[in-house]
């Protein structure tokens, strides 16, 4: 329907029938609100408001409003009902929610509305429901946010009859990082509960509901206003007569009635009538959860410590709640339950030898580095006072937090605390400062926090710069570790500054084949590469490579690595695989079969065997580098995470992506978590899930996952990237799998155009998305244009891996399917790739 026909079916006649039972339904709603028999899980009654909101959406007066036709009726919050509905100007479904009494709200009421939506709109986060606009229609107030096709999380409790504990803490967790997020941006939540958590499409909460929501400041001026909010989920503070202050540890028990709900299938606290509820939420004690479930004592711990009467008494924050849970989900001990000193060697010892290993290696690795930073400080004659600072933080901080005996930290949380430390015992030294912040940073990099290490680096870098001048080797260095965390955490941008500071004055003062210069062009050179400038990478990479043959032969493993990872962008598969293989060889050699470099080189193997359709063998190789990669960097680490996509694509690769969707799901959730929404890296894995979800034939859960991936590109200003192309092409193929070419084809012209701008002439992902092309021109009956696309696609396939590989011939397949009348056009077929020589 055009915005023409819907404004004439809109008559003052429908109206009015729809103003009539606006008035009904806020009659009802003035009265509900002095009904005193509430339900100990409800908001206030009986029947909620939203329930007398529900619109004839057969009436065209009562569908369509604004720039949105509502679709359906799915669910209420606190305040209005939600419908699925769609965005008309933007082509897009969207949740919508309706203020329940209309134009006839108290202005309490509209306040309260508009505070919901203004709190949620502020908010930014992959686990928080994002609110895309607020607007008012013929006194209809409504506000359109992010549609969530899932189910909420107390709907998957009464399913399953509660999650097991490990499943719990690692959702738990999820949802604890956002409430910090939002609680740093000063905004309360006050209505946690499993029905405001919503789970979409790959199980990833996010939470909804913001009715309640407090700016900090205003939270300590609401102590005298009724009761407000869920009784089985209510802090004791809120259930008050005369409520107590509100602050984030209101939350935080919030949290725990989740948690507590999540293992044992019941809130903490639930009795036949609101009120009796309320009063042991005041004055009851928490069951443990240990007498309802089999629950181990330390996640019953973290439960109980939530659930703590006294605010002063619980987490301080959902941050070090979040923390905690990721103890337990770690094996390691939880702060709820204080360990005296030999039970904590216990843990110590019994843990998986790696992390124990990881710990120690990592703490000779920090002081080793500060010491010899220490070192060449004092032989530069710098002040001795510096020198006593580096080696007092070596000894009462750094040794301090790494003492097994004394601490039971994960090294990040380690490195974080002698960050803490370092800034605030050192803040009028910078020099000393900029010494120990590059041992930290660097620590960071290997740990593969990415971004952490970006921020350490940036203050690193502007402490050296002004107390040493940009010429220092310290400054030099700092700019080095720099550059590689910025391109590291996909900041391109500005590594290419840094870059573009640093290198010419390594080139002037060390010259092209000193270590440090060569790590610099290196690291460069693939800043190009994750950039599409595939032609200068490869230049200053065979130039760099010339260098090492005379001067750093250890760096060439490296560097051919990097080659034949660049020569597959061209099509030259046969010489990626031999100079990948010798390095590999190379490698394996000077640093053995579990270096971490060695299994990160070996995974490059793995894709270009998967590429070539040896499936088996590339599943084995990932299979081995995952478990190394676990082994040593950890499970959460970016390169850890890497092998398990690459270990779901294999099974996409094989057809199976039944197989393939959780392996890539958790990659995903994992990649949210640890790179966030915004990382290159997450893309490829929302990309990934969403061709998975495709296949199965899933598009409306893969269509919003890639609406959700261009929006962040989009927002980083990354939509003219190659790796972009893929993603248009999956969006063309799940409007394809529907049967709906028209929606197909704006996304799969971009990506076609895209393709052409940015990639070689004979790249697959160019025969990708031709071979996409092609089906979208014959399901539209364009035959001659489909063998066109077609056959540029075949020629891509069978350079690079031969006329027997899958992929050509399932394109020769479609080719030989269209009509024999198709002719090729002449311009079209100008542009095949030219015959390899």
């Amino acid at each position: 329907m055009t915005a023409g026909d819907r404004s004439r079916d809109s008559s003052p006649g429908a109206k009015r029938s729809f103003d009539a039972r606006m008035a009904r339904m806020a009659q009802w709603l003035m009265s509900s609100h002095s009904d005193g028999n509430i339900s100990p899980r409800s908001n206030g009654s009986h029947k909620s408001a939203a329930d007398m909101l529900v619109l004839d959406l057969r009436d065209p007066a009562q569908r369509f409003f604004d720039d949105f036709e509502l679709l359906e009726r799915i669910g209420e919050g606190g305040m209005g009902a939600v419908y699925r509905a769609r965005q008309l100007s933007l082509d897009r479904d969207v949740a919508v929610k309706l203020l329940s009494a209309g134009p006839w709200a108290s202005p309490e009421f509209i306040a309260g509305f508009k505070r919901e939506a203004r709190n949620a709109a502020g908010l930014h986060h992959p686990n928080i429901v994002g609110v895309y606009a607020i607007g008012e229609q013929e006194g209809l107030l409504y506000y359109a946010m992010e549609l969530i096709l899932g189910e909420t999380l107390d709907e998957r409790i009464a399913r399953l009859k509660g999650l097991p504990t490990r499943d719990a803490a690692t959702l738990v967790r999820t949802v604890a990082e956002a409430v910090d997020y939002a609680h740093r941006l000063g905004v309360l939540h006050l209505d946690l509960k499993p029905s405001n958590i919503l789970l979409d499409s790959i199980g990833m909460p996010k939470i909804a509901d913001f009715g309640l929501a407090r700016q900090l400041g205003e939270a300590l001026s609401v102590q005298n206003e009724r009761v407000a909010g869920t009784p089985s989920y209510m802090a004791p503070e809120q259930a008050a007569a005369r409520r107590g202050v509100l602050s984030p540890a209101t939350d935080v028990w919030g949290l725990g009635t989740i948690l507590y709900e999540c293992v044992t299938g019941t809130p903490p606290f639930l009795a036949a009538t609101a009120e009796e509820t309320l009063r042991l939420v005041r004055e009851g004690h928490v069951r443990k959860l240990s007498r309802s479930a089999s629950v181990p004592r330390d996640l019953e711990a973290i439960c109980l410590k939530c659930l703590t009467r006294s605010p002063m008494h619980r987490y301080i924050s959902a941050r070090a709640l979040a923390d905690d849970l990721g103890r337990f989900i770690e094996g390691r001990p939880v702060r709820a339950r204080p360990l005296h000193a030999w039970q904590r060697f216990g843990h110590w010892m019994q843990r998986e030898p790696r992390l124990a290993f990881a710990v120690g290696a990592m703490a000779v690795a920090l002081i080793a580095g500060i010491a010899a930073t220490s070192l060449q400080w004092q032989r530069a004659e710098r002040s001795a006072a510096s020198a006593r600072e580096v080696s007092r933080f070596i000894s009462e901080d750094l040794l301090a937090a790494a003492d097994p005996y004394r601490s039971d930290e994960s090294v990040t949380a380690m490195l974080a605390k002698a960050e803490a430390r370092l800034d605030s015992g050192l803040a009028e030294q910078p020099e000393t400062r900029a010494q120990i912040g590059l041992s930290i940073g660097r620590a960071y990099i290997g740990q593969g926090h990415w971004h952490q290490a970006r921020l350490r680096m940036e203050r690193t870098y502007a402490d050296a710069r002004r107390s040493l001048g940009p010429l220092h080797p310290l400054t030099l260095a700092a700019a080095e570790y720099l550059a590689q965390s910025l391109t590291y955490d996909a900041q391109y941008a500005e590594a290419e500054r840094v870059y573009g500071q640093t290198l010419p004055v390594l080139l002037r003062r060390l010259g092209p084949t000193d270590p440090t210069t060569m790590r610099v062009r290196h690291s460069h050179a693939m800043m190009l590469y994750e950039t599409d400038r595939f032609e200068p990478a490869v230049k200053e990479l065979s130039a760099l490579r010339a260098d090492a043959v005379a001067h750093a032969p250890a760096m060439l493993p490296e560097i051919d690595a990097t080659l034949g990872e660049l020569y597959t962008e061209t099509n030259r598969w046969d010489e990626a695989m031999a100079v990948l293989q010798g390095a590999l060889a190379r490698s394996r050699e000077r640093l053995g079969a579990n270096h971490p470099e060695y299994l990160w080189q070996e995974m490059s193997l793995g894709d270009m065997l998967m590429m070539r359709g040896k499936w088996d063998e590339a599943d084995a190789i990932f299979s081995n580098v995952h478990e190394g990669l676990a082994e040593t960097l950890g499970d959460s680490h970016p390169r850890t995470l890497t092998a398990i996509h690459f270990l779901g694509l294999t099974q996409l690769e094989r057809g199976q992506p039944a197989k393939a969707l959780p392996l890539l799901q958790h990659a995903l959730r994992e990649r949210l978590r640890v790179q966030g929404p915004d990382h290159n890296w997450t893309h490829y894995s929302m990309n990934r899930v969403a061709e998975a979800l495709v296949e199965l034939g899933r598009t409306d859960e893969a269509i919003p996952l890639l609406q959700q991936a261009l929006q962040s590109i989009d927002r980083n200003g990354r939509r003219q990237r190659a790796y972009v192309v893929l993603i248009l092409d999956t969006f063309g193929r799940a409007y394809l799998k529907r049967d709906d070419p028209a929606r197909a084809e704006p996304y799969l012209l971009e990506g076609w155009r895209l393709a052409r701008d940015t990639l070689p002439h004979n790249n697959v992902r160019r025969g990708i998305i031709e071979r996409s092309m092609g089906q979208l021109r014959a399901r539209q009956g364009r035959y001659a244009e489909a063998r066109d696309h077609y056959a540029i696609a075949e020629a891509i396939f069978t350079e690079g891996w031969g006329a027997s590989h899958p992929w050509a011939k399932a394109v020769r397949a479609q080719l030989a399917a269209l009509p024999a009348s198709a002719k090729p056009h002449a311009e079209r077929r100008q542009q095949a790739p030219p015959a390899r020589e």
